[in-house]
């Protein structure tokens, strides 16, 4: 099954948002995630701390709702579900950052394939407790993602970048919780 990222291109990448047009022919695709109605032309995603997600749909009126620092706006599951769909193919598969950090956001305003990202950089932070399942991932400094165990999360990082180094586990003395530094180049 395809993947949001190929069925998607970046036509606009801003200091304030990424726009992705759909790709024609890809409606079908698009309901087979399971949470899009096939007939969605355009996504834009605002950049911040918070974050606004429109949906541009052919013959209807757009659809916007929004997640983050300032709150969130109440939708039900499957557009919840799209939202994040569209972040992490922005953030995950374009590697745009998408955060509040404007130095950050400078260095990823080339960004208009998959393939612009290759090579670049990137150092992840897999931290858990003792006896805790879940794993919380940083990238570059930053939370990203968390939810899968330990050995899920080394293979969801494999799966991004070539690694280069993974090191010891070692117990931050502020939190006493575990931490895996595991860092390569983006694929």
């Amino acid at each position: 099954m395809a993947e949001l990222c190929d069925l998607v291109e970046v036509v606009e990448n801003n200091m304030e948002c990424v726009v992705l047009k759909v790709k024609k022919g890809a409606g079908m695709q698009l309901i087979r995630m399971g949470c899009f109605d096939g007939d969605e032309t355009m996504f834009r995603l605002t950049k911040g701390s918070s974050h606004t997600c429109t949906m541009f749909r052919d013959g209807r009126k757009p659809v916007s709702w929004s997640w983050g620092e300032s709150g969130h706006t109440l939708v039900c599951d499957s557009l919840h579900k799209c939202g994040h769909m569209v972040k992490r193919c922005i953030s995950d598969d374009f590697g745009i950052y998408m955060g509040k950090d404007a130095m950050k956001r400078m260095q990823t305003l080339h960004v208009r394939s998959l393939e612009d990202m290759k090579g670049r950089r990137e150092h992840y932070k897999l931290m858990w407790w003792e006896h805790g399942e879940a794993v919380c991932i940083h990238k570059n400094g930053e939370y990203h993602i968390w939810g899968m165990g330990l050995e899920k999360a080394k293979e969801y990082v494999s799966g991004k970048i070539a690694v280069e180094h993974i090191s010891d586990i070692y117990r931050s003395p502020q939190t006493g919780c575990y931490i895996m530094d595991i860092k390569g180049a983006r694929k």
